[in-house]
């Protein structure tokens, strides 16, 4: 066998015993959880729109978006069996992630520590927790992980496949959360802006055209099935009407006030058993919001544009580095004991001050991408520099479970710094080693 195969066979070889061991870690941890948690409204509700028929309008337009309840369709309603498949596919999905992040260096010693590294990211327990709950969050993370990973290859290597590939994980992902929407359009600009600054031209604007229409597509079934009704109530119990301001601009708007909604102020839309969306007396105020209230809520947020982009900052904590234990389920155990190494991995203490060193480097850093033409570059700069517009939509999204919501521009800002620091390291010890040889090359 020729050395540089042989070379490549036994990379190979070294990645699955890394893979080996961290599925064997996954499933060993899982071992202690003694039931998945299904306590939670959302549940409830997915699992009755899994109930309908999928050629149905019931199943389409239904409070939820529809991919985690096409997956609860074919899964069946057995806890056990969600939580198994969640944890495969989210092993599966972080492992293909890691392998292409390796693949995508150029030092060799660098790309089995790249995939470790990746694989070693998983394991936090912000990622592995949502495995045993029946939520669409563990499906909506390994799905995001998928996307990523196939992103990272067209970047590599453009083609119909890589292309295909990439647009069926865009929907997948559009529909399984409505935030995610949004972040495709945020992408979408993003392409737009690199295809007027870079020659790698052409697989941009497809993309970046394509990515707008799903957003669109998705946006207009979140309005139509009125997915925004709940997180509406949630904003106005909570936000508008502790606010004399807030208060008096949706009342100039035609909102319906009275005594029985002001009892509703500070309160979220599932308290005192949910009144804010049963008691009969706010009736006028349900058909109201019902008919009017997706598009003065976004006149709000426009005019109150300075609210809108810094209130986000009132909540740094929840926001950027949210405390999820709450959702863990029964007897769950972090894979890493060490606090010093879980931070590391996904540093969380300070947050606040990661969100701003890191887009600060992305800033400096993406000036050097498109000096050298690393176009491999734009994915984690890309996660890095869209924490911010995907924050300030998280927090006026909804007002109610906001640490949950801010999981996942948590995530990708974290996964971005790394892999950043990875594409980093790999240039820096390619670049110095082209200069030692050089060096050699003229005796000096």
């Amino acid at each position: 066998m020729e050395k540089g195969k042989l070379k490549k066979a036994s990379l190979y070889c070294l990645l699955l015993v890394l893979f080996a061991l961290y599925i064997w870690i996954r499933v060993e941890n899982g071992q202690f959880i003694r039931e998945p948690r299904t306590g939670f409204g959302d549940t409830n509700d997915y699992f009755e729109i899994a109930s309908f028929s999928i050629f149905s309008s019931s199943f389409w337009l239904s409070v939820k978006p529809p991919v985690f309840p096409l997956f609860l369709k074919f899964l069946g309603e057995n806890a056990k069996t969600i939580t198994t498949f969640q944890l495969w596919f989210s092993m599966l999905s972080w492992g293909l992630l890691a392998y292409v992040v390796a693949s995508s260096l150029r030092n060799d010693i660098l790309k089995p520590l790249a995939f470790l590294f990746v694989l070693a990211f998983s394991l936090s327990e912000e990622i592995i927790m949502w495995d045993y709950l029946i939520l669409s969050d563990s499906i909506a993370l390994s799905l995001m992980a998928l996307f990523f990973a196939v992103s990272l290859w067209a970047l590599l290597k453009w083609n119909a496949i890589s292309a295909s590939l990439l647009i069926f994980l865009a929907i997948m992902l559009a529909f399984v959360r409505d935030t995610y929407a949004y972040v495709l359009l945020m992408i979408a600009g993003a392409l737009i802006v690199v295809f007027f600054l870079s020659n790698f031209k052409k697989p941009f604007l497809y993309i970046g055209i394509t990515f707008f229409l799903i957003f669109l597509a998705s946006t207009t079934l979140a309005s139509t099935s009125y997915h925004w009704y709940t997180p509406l109530l949630n904003t106005i119990g909570m936000r508008v009407l502790p606010n004399p301001e807030y208060l008096a601009y949706f009342e100039s708007r035609g909102m319906p006030v009275n005594d029985t909604l002001m009892e509703r102020s500070g309160k979220p839309h599932h308290a005192d058993s949910a009144a804010i969306a049963v008691d009969e007396r706010l009736e006028a105020f349900r058909s109201w919001v019902r008919e009017n209230g997706e598009r003065e809520y976004k006149r709000f947020l426009w005019f109150y544009k300075v609210d809108t982009l810094q209130n986000v900052f009132n909540d740094r904590e929840v926001i950027f580095y949210p405390d999820l234990k709450y959702y863990t389920a029964s007897r769950f155990r972090p894979i890493f004991r060490n606090s010093r190494l879980d931070e590391l991995l996904y540093p969380n203490r300070f947050g606040f001050l990661l969100f701003l060193f890191a887009n600060l480097s992305a800033g400096l850093f993406s000036a050097v991408a498109y000096y050298e033409e690393k176009v491999t570059w734009i994915l984690p700069l890309t996660l890095i520099l869209l924490s911010y517009p995907q924050a300030v939509l998280i927090w006026n999204a909804d007002s109610s479970d906001m640490a949950r919501h801010a999981l996942y521009h948590n995530v990708m800002l974290r996964l971005g710094v790394w892999i950043l620091a990875l594409f980093v390291f790999d240039f820096v010890v390619e670049k110095t080693s082209h200069k030692v040889q050089l060096l050699k090359k003229l005796k000096i």
